[in-house]
């Protein structure tokens, strides 16, 4: 798997736990919260996983890398709020499986068992809401516990209420606060820019259609200073798909790959795109391509215009 891909898959994993742990945070779904606590571990595990094979390449392009650790540390804020940090060491597997069995063993199965003691109790009447407890009760093979019906009307609502809303990876729910998912949305969207722009710099040239048939006979060929003035210029809309940063963006790429200077102004001029409006509109794509144009990656230094409020560079001098 070629870089480019290795950060698309970050990407991808991070939306998703994005998604599942934003939303269930604030509307944990049916059958239950510890269920939708389970969905929140396993995505997290996933990016995990994704974001240690990324970092595990070699010779990782600088802006790969930045994308990368940006998610890395929004995702491990979050974790961290979850009190979760073991989600984020390689045996995250073994303590995911260990503490759903815990608490399927010490919450769950005593539940079950109880609620097939009360409704296979001949003289009692359960409430017709317990069925689906009962019959997951005799699916999973659960002998009924040794209570009486009076015994087990009295536990069960307890253990219901455990089994449907207990916290099973640690002390509390799993909550972050806005700021937390915002930087980590943040972050998702900065990968996206340079996910796209490295697709686009990558897409295979077009075949060439072949040799030219020669079929001049009876008819009068045109000059060669003439079909160069015909010809359309490469740089007329070279990226037609994207948007204004995704353009510049790919056309830094372009400029990176064939040896060229990488600046704001050659990016924007191949891509066709307004410098200004790039500057103003798009500041993360403008310091993406600067750091595609610095040799170390890092971003340049620069002073800011007290009249304008305008931010340049230092070494910015070509654009």
């Amino acid at each position: 798997m070629d870089d480019p891909s290795r950060l698309a898959e970050v990407v991808r994993a991070a939306r998703s736990f994005y998604a599942i742990a934003e939303r269930d945070c604030y509307e944990p779904a049916t059958p239950g919260i510890p269920e939708a606590e389970r969905r929140i571990a396993e995505a997290a595990a996933e990016l995990a996983f994704r974001l240690d094979l990324a970092e595990a390449a070699e010779d990782l392009p600088v802006v790969l890398g930045k994308r990368t650790r940006a998610i890395r540390r929004a995702f491990t804020a979050i974790v961290a709020r979850f009190g979760w940090l073991a989600i984020v060491e390689p045996d995250r597997d073994s303590w995911i499986a260990d503490r759903w069995e815990r608490f399927d063993s010490e919450v769950v199965i005593p539940y079950l068992r109880a609620v097939r003691a009360w409704f296979e109790d001949p003289d009692s009447d359960p409430p017709a809401g317990l069925s689906f407890a009962y019959q997951e009760a005799i699916r999973r093979d659960l002998s009924p516990a040794t209570l009486s019906a009076e015994q087990a009307a009295a536990v069960v609502p307890s253990l219901r209420m455990r089994a449907g809303e207990g916290v099973v990876f640690a002390d509390r729910w799993p909550e972050a606060g806005p700021h937390e998912y915002q930087a980590l949305l943040d972050a998702i969207r900065a990968a996206d820019l340079v996910c796209l722009a490295a697709a686009e710099s990558e897409a295979p040239e077009p075949a060439p259609l072949g040799p030219p048939v020669s079929c001049t006979q009876g008819v009068e060929q045109e000059s060669p200073k003439a079909l160069a003035v015909a010809a359309p210029p490469h740089e007329a809309n070279p990226f037609p798909k994207l948007s204004p940063p995704g353009k510049a963006l790919a056309a830094a790429y372009d400029l990176k790959r064939e040896g060229r200077p990488v600046s704001i102004k050659a990016a924007t001029e191949r891509a066709g795109v307004n410098r200004s409006h790039l500057i103003k509109r798009y500041p993360e794509a403008v310091r993406l391509i600067k750091a595609l144009g610095t040799p170390d990656g890092r971003v340049p230094r620069g002073s800011k215009d007290r009249q304008t409020g305008t931010i340049e560079a230092a070494n910015d001098d070509e654009d």
